[in-house]
Parts: structure tokens; sequence; C-alpha cells
């Protein structure tokens, strides 16, 4: 019996591989049919998952039987301590010998087991994270190798984590939280102008009193050297689910580039004993604005970050275009790149504007300087 707002789709014996047996033989795995191999026994329906023992089948006392069910989670999110809420159980029923009429076990809500098969990892239930809203992971510097990196970080919560929550920061392997050795990190807060009220946007807060940063691997098996890719953000008070939150936290890049990583980075919060409660869904995004993947991706290192170089910018209008019904065209220049490359060209303007490739022109020949067409 699952939890309500849970339903179930299939079942199968569970993989042969999983790290639980390790090396085991024999894997102690005992396991009933899948579902949907003809006459299979199950009944699936709901939250209730139901395999009918057939004529002619016995389940041993003392068997370890393991299922695999694909089940449809709860369109809300189900914290892993909602013990009246979240709760899994298991319910049998037999004829038992010579009797007729069928014998109802109690169902048996799941408990935590420690010691079996050497896992710790046995627990009563599993949580259904909510959304985070509107994150987005902003670097300062997208080449590869910088140390003095400002990633800038933007959420809004589903669910409030209560006095002495976390949020996580996990970043593709190699990067590095730990600016300040051995594993601390160092979070700070935006410049003013992104906590300013106006403009008709909702306000961003900065985190409720930072008590603590602290880098950690973010895999078992551990990180190259000393790099520590995922930040352990403590608080003091609770993340609110009203506010949207933004603050940096310093950053050492990775030295290379490796497929994937635009699609690693993530945020999530948890509660004071660490359970998880909101997170990024199915990635962190670059800025959720943007066109480009579906969905966006976040970001990657670049082999350089570029020639600072000043630019110019001319506009056709300084008028808004609500004031003159038409559109202005803005001509940039001189871009000046370090080295041949074939790639995109990303120009991110501020929050109000809409950029469009109206009567776009690569090569204008009445600027000066222009030697090229981009």
């Amino acid at each position: 019996q699952l939890p309500a707002g849970y339903s179930c789709r299939a079942a199968a014996p569970t993989p042969r591989n999983l790290l639980v047996f390790r090396e085991t033989a024999p894997q102690g795995r005992g396991s009933l049919p899948g579902s949907g191999a003809g006459e299979d026994g199950w009944q699936l329906s709901g939250a209730r998952c139901t395999y009918l023992v057939r004529a002619g089948e016995i389940l041993p006392a003392q068997s370890m039987i393991f299922v695999m069910l694909d089940v449809q989670q709860p369109s809300a999110p189900l914290r892993l301590d909602g013990a009246t809420l979240n709760r899994w159980a298991l319910q049998l029923n037999s004829k038992g010998w010579y009797r007729i009429e069928e014998q109802t076990a109690h169902a048996v809500p799941f408990q935590e087991a420690k010691g079996i098969f050497g896992s710790t990892d046995f627990g009563t239930a599993v949580a259904v994270l909510g959304r985070l809203g509107q994150e987005s992971l902003q670097p300062d510097n997208f080449a590869a190798g910088a140390t003095d990196v400002d990633l800038f970080v933007f959420f809004q919560p589903e669910q409030a984590s209560g006095y002495g929550g976390k949020v996580i920061i996990t970043a593709p392997l190699g990067f590095n939280f730990a600016v300040n050795p051995p594993d601390g990190c160092l979070v700070e807060q935006l410049p003013n102008i992104y906590y300013r009220i106006g403009n008709g946007h909702q306000t961003t807060h900065y985190l409720p009193v930072v008590t603590a940063c602290l880098g950690v691997c973010s895999v078992t098996s551990g990180c190259q050297g000393t790099t520590l890719n995922r930040a352990v953000i403590s608080l003091r008070n609770s993340l609110l689910t009203k506010y949207v939150y933004g603050f940096k936290i310093k950053i050492f890049s990775k030295s290379d580039y490796d497929t994937g990583d635009e699609d690693a980075w993530s945020i999530a919060t948890a509660d004071s004993s660490g359970q998880s409660l909101d997170a990024s869904h199915p990635r962190t995004r670059l800025n959720p604005a943007t066109g480009g993947a579906d969905p966006p991706t976040g970001w990657a290192t670049f082999a350089r970050r570029g020639i600072d170089q000043d630019l110019r910018m001319e506009f056709s209008s300084l008028r808004p275009s609500s004031l003159t019904g038409s559109l202005a065209s803005l001509t940039i220049s001189p871009l000046e790149v370090p080295s041949d490359f074939t790639a995109s060209c990303r120009l991110i303007a501020p929050l109000g504007f809409e950029l469009l490739a109206t009567d776009f022109v690569f090569f204008e020949d009445a600027v000066p300087g222009v030697t090229a067409t981009w």
C-alpha cells in the first residue's frame, strides 16, 4: 500500500546489479514475476499494488523478496517525516492450511533497517520533492580554471524549510566551492540593486541568516584532489515560500570541459535534519528567460574568458517602444575575439528589453573600424 497520491504502474524483479547485493553469491534476491507478462498475478489499482499467489505457488517462510515498482508520484510534495501521510505498508492475506475463509494480517508499515546486506539506507519512505521556482545559476566569469568566480544564485522554494534549514548547491565534478581550505565556502550578498523594491517585480531577498558554509564531495567514491563540488549552506531562520532568494557564492572553476557539465548543476533545499525538501528539476538553468534547449540548460566553462574591451552601443532611439509603437535598432562595435572559433554569441540585456533578430545586419560598412563580417 503506497501513500495517497501515488499510482502503481508496473512491477518487476529488481536488477541483479544493485549495489546493495555487492558480490554476494547467491544474492538472496527472491523475486516475483513482472507485471504485463501474461498471467502474472499482479493487480495494480491506484496506490495499491497487489500480487495474487497463483495455484501451485508458494512463498516459503523466512523468504526475502525484492520487488521493483514503477510508480507515478504525487503531484504535490510529500515530506519524508510526514508520518501520517508518507506511510508505506505491506499487508499479507491467505487461506493458510485447511482454511476456507481468507485470513488477513494487519498492514505493517515499512521500518528503517540497518545492517541488511551491509547497507544503512533501507528507510521507511522516500520524499517527493517540491520544485524550486525561478531558479538560476549565473557566473561572472565563464573561463576554465578561473579562481575568482562569483556564482549568482536565485530560487524560490515551494516548501518552507523551518528553522535551521539548508541550501545545497551541486556543481559538476572538478569545480571547487572550498575557497577557504580545507572545506570552507564563502556566501555573500548580491549588490544592493538586486534587493531593491520596485518595477512591479517580486522582490529578491538575501538568505535568512547564514550560519555556516561547508564544501563537500557529491559522490561517495570521492572527488579528485581537494576539489569539493557541493556547497551546503546552513541557515538560522526559515526559507519562506513567498520570497525569491538571491545570493552569490565563490567558486573555483574546473580547468577543462566535460560533456554534460551543463546538466550537472543543481540547487536543493533541506530541513534542519538534512531531509530533502525542494530541488531544481530537471536541471538548474543559466537563465530561465532564455530559449535554446528545452528545458534550458545550465552553464559550462569556456576555453578563454576573452579580451576585456570597451564596446560602443548606439540606439536609434532612447524612447520606450511602448510610447513610440516601434522598435529601436542597436549597433554594437567593435567586437574582437582572441582566436578564430565557430560558436554562438550570447547577448544578455537588462530585464525589460526584448531582443529580436529583425533586420539583423552582420556587417555594417558605415561603422568605423569594422573589418570583417560577423
